[in-house]
């Protein structure tokens, strides 16, 4: 697949199932956090697409 397909394809699955938004790794933090979730990791894949670890949290985790 051409790259930029990829990335006009990817553009349009996140209009049509995450209403266009995208969210900063603040962001990812904070919805991770509030279900119970602590972000682990974030890496690079060398497209314009980044993989997330995270891990179910302590019970009296708060936060990085």
């Amino acid at each position: 697949m051409d790259a930029g397909l990829a990335l006009i394809e990817t553009d349009l699955l996140m209009l049509v199932c995450h209403n266009g938004q995208e969210r900063t790794l603040a962001e990812y933090e904070e919805l991770l956090a509030r279900e119970g979730f602590r972000l682990e990791s974030v890496r690079e894949t060398g497209s314009c697409e980044q993989l997330i670890t995270a891990s179910a949290a302590p019970a009296n985790y708060a936060g990085r």
